[in-house]
């Protein structure tokens, strides 16, 4: 059975709390932008009960305060991973694999471009 790299476990450990935290995220706003419609629905469906239930900047502004970071969040992920537990300089990006001895502007093991 293969070994995971140390480094490889971390960023997927990192990659998973990233992505539980803009799920919650993103409920949230889901939460807070369709409670009101349901409440109102349940009121019935005037005018004055959807105003008087669904304060428009309060609402509107939680649900996208909280969306927004959630889906860039969700887009970002391996990305963030990436910066918060990050390579060491002599090994590839991509599979880890040691280029102290390598002169080459690709990953022997994996062809990861190492120029970029």
């Amino acid at each position: 059975m293969d070994q995971i790299h140390p480094i490889v476990q971390r960023r997927n450990t990192a990659v998973t709390m990233i992505r539980c935290v803009a799920l919650v995220l993103v409920f949230f706003a889901a939460f807070s932008v369709l409670y009101p419609v349901g409440r109102a629905l349940q009121l019935g469906l005037s005018w004055n009960n959807i105003r008087a239930i669904w304060d428009w900047p309060a609402w509107l502004g939680l649900g996208l305060a909280t969306l927004i970071p959630g889906i860039a969040l969700i887009f970002l992920d391996s990305r963030i991973a990436r910066w918060l537990v990050p390579t060491p300089r002599h090994a590839c990006p991509r599979c880890e694999y040691d280029l102290n001895r390598s002169e080459a502007s690709r990953c022997p093991e994996c062809g990861y471009n190492l120029a970029v």
